[in-house]
């Protein structure tokens, strides 16, 4: 077996001395099973520590080796060393956690907008999207608008004809259903807004006293007339004309969608709006 050598700091020392350095005497190791020692004379000694022989490959370090030689980890194998992936848990994240299961429907809420617009909707999907503004943090579920223009009808722009009941905020029933609603006649006028508060009359229309809610559109959903939209909803010029429902007159004629007509699209009216 060969020795191995504890290396004195002296041998790191430089010597003027004409044969070189000397080398400070190391102390022996057992260096295996004979138990012997090996001289310490100069011959024995003249191999510097870094040209003794290595340790054994079967001896060397287990700790890992940085194959990037730049400190950095590496990751995946199986051979050790590197810190392994995370590990999936099984436990889903928040925003991927399912969402629970919606009570059932049991109607469809419908109501006037408490805010008053000129012509200027931003078409149907503007007007919807201040139906959802309002009913938003107030009512669940999706709100569009009961409104046509010159290629859509409000039959066809509300795409839930529903078979259950519509309803105003407080739940009092307006309709039994999609037919009913369509029928010509409701149970209850649609004067309550987004809260459940009353709908603003007006001495308007020619006199009669109501509430202004562009629509047009006939009581059953179709289109009243073609060239009363505001440029498809999207004009607020006097010069400009739309259509107005009432939400504010006797629920038994059709007057709570085809009311006033001609009406300059700079005149605020409500919306009605129509859970899906």
């Amino acid at each position: 077996m060969k020795t191995r050598y504890r290396w004195s700091l002296a041998w790191l020392l430089a010597c003027a001395a004409p044969s070189g350095c000397i080398v400070g005497i190391a102390d022996p190791v057992d260096g295996g099973d004979d138990g012997g020692e090996q001289p310490a004379d100069g011959s024995q000694m003249s191999d510097a520590p870094g040209a003794s022989d290595g340790p054994d490959s079967s001896e060397a370090s287990d700790a890992p080796q940085d194959s990037a030689g730049d400190g950095a980890t590496v990751e995946g194998g199986d051979g050790g060393g590197g810190v392994d992936a995370p590990v999936e848990s099984g436990i889903d994240a928040p925003g991927d956690v399912a969402a629970q299961d919606a009570p059932p429907l049991t109607h469809y809420v419908v109501f006037a907008t408490s805010a008053a617009y000129m012509g200027n909707l931003g078409g149907l999907s503007g007007a919807d999207q201040k139906c959802q503004t309002l009913a938003n943090g107030k009512l669940t579920g999706t709100f569009k608008a009961w409104l046509s223009d010159s290629n859509t009808s409000a039959a066809t722009h509300l795409t839930t004809h529903g078979t259950l009941p519509y309803v105003l905020v407080d739940e009092t029933l307006v309709a039994n259903d999609w037919t009913d609603l369509t029928s010509g006649t409701l149970q209850h006028m649609i004067d309550l807004d987004e809260s459940g508060n009353q709908v603003a009359t007006a001495d308007v229309c020619s006199g009669y006293g109501g509430h202004y809610v562009w629509t047009d559109s006939n009581d059953d959903g179709t289109i009243f007339n073609t060239a009363q939209s505001c440029l498809n909803w999207m004009s607020a010029a006097s010069t400009d004309n739309g259509s107005t429902g009432s939400a504010s007159l006797n629920q038994a004629t059709s007057y709570w969608s085809d009311w006033c007509n001609l009406q300059s699209c700079d005149t605020p009216a409500s919306l009605y709006c129509v859970q899906q």
